[in-house]
């Protein structure tokens, strides 16, 4: 399989709303899953011309097109791509100095405690990330904003103009999403970015309507290859590396009822897929059936390949959520 990468850059804020968005309290965030991704993208590709949207839900069936989540990326000196933090560490040694004043190993606890919860690593920083803490603790990251989270005030002249407010995040420049394509046939690698241009023009995630999501390519797709340095260079050797003994899932993912066993022997976390779907019969939208999925950046002993699933949302047409994995294989 080949890999390719698709750079977006952000013309307008972005809207991915997430049940644990709205639990944790956080006003909005860039995480945008695969299954969002490619929801929106078969729906451009249905209304553009439906077998080519037929041809892209059998590709990913079959396993020969895969994508990752929507992942940051930030554009400085160098090319920076990161990857979600491994659900999986080795064993830590405790280095705190408590030799130190309260307030100095207040912060030194802190710095440790940020480290740790971080959300995502550069891809060329997995391997400092999974070794042991201990003396020679591994360098702190460079660190970037990406961006920040704001909200925005909008009317609705439906009921005499009443005011209401929507989250959502900008990027900072220089920074922005890109998402790994897997494919074993390039002949769909030209369809499949005319596709992603005519989405950018509407955009991608909810409130659309508002003039969220609009986005471009960045560059022309690159394939990620042994000719690529820095971090592409990494993901290229990481998403080939299928004899590590600990394979990352950089996609959400759901497994089918024979690979389960596999999974429970895997470190994983559960979020909670749910959305709406437009219902060309009535004009109106329908809520889909809600799923629990893993999370991207779960660890198994082996590539679990997920499945797509097909939902009766009562909308006229076939339902489809995006539930296959795209993995890179840990240096461990």
């Amino acid at each position: 399989m080949k890999y390719y990468v698709l750079q977006f850059k952000f013309l307008t804020p972005v809207h991915f709303g997430t049940a644990q968005n709205k639990k944790s309290g956080n006003l909005q965030s860039f995480n945008c899953c695969a299954d969002t991704f490619f929801s929106a993208l078969a729906t451009e590709a249905a209304a553009l011309d439906t077998a080519l949207c037929g041809k892209f839900i059998a590709a990913v069936r079959e396993g020969s097109l895969l994508f990752s989540d929507l992942l940051p990326y930030y554009s400085g000196s160098e090319e920076e791509f990161y990857v979600p933090v491994p659900y999986y560490r080795s064993e830590k040694i405790n280095t705190l100095d408590y030799g130190l004043s309260f307030t100095d190993l207040c912060l030194q606890y802190e710095a440790r405690r940020d480290h740790e919860n971080l959300a995502y690593i550069r891809a060329g920083g997995v391997k400092a990330y999974l070794q042991p803490f201990g003396e020679d603790e591994a360098p702190e990251q460079e660190k970037h904003s990406f961006g920040w989270s704001g909200v925005q005030r909008r009317m609705d002249f439906r009921d005499g103009g009443t005011a209401y407010y929507v989250s959502n995040y900008s990027f900072a420049e220089g920074a922005g999403l890109y998402c790994i394509v897997g494919l074993n046939d390039d002949s769909l690698l030209d369809e499949l970015v005319k596709t992603v241009e005519l989405l950018g023009l509407g955009g991608i995630g909810g409130r659309r309507s508002s003039g969220f999501g609009k986005f471009v390519l960045r560059k022309a797709p690159f394939a990620l290859n042994a000719g690529c340095s820095g971090d592409a260079g990494v993901l290229h050797e990481l998403l080939n590396n299928n004899a590590s003994s600990l394979q990352m899932t950089l996609s959400i993912l759901c497994p089918v009822a024979q690979q389960l066993d596999a999974v429970k022997q895997g470190a994983f976390s559960l979020m909670r897929r749910s959305g709406f779907v437009y219902n060309s019969e009535t004009g109106g939208y329908e809520k889909r059936s809600s799923v629990y999925m893993i999370k991207a950046g779960a660890c198994f002993a082996q590539r679990i390949d997920g499945q797509v699933l097909e939902f009766a949302a009562g909308a006229g047409h076939p339902v489809y959520r995006y539930g296959k994995a795209l993995y890179m294989g840990l240096p461990v």
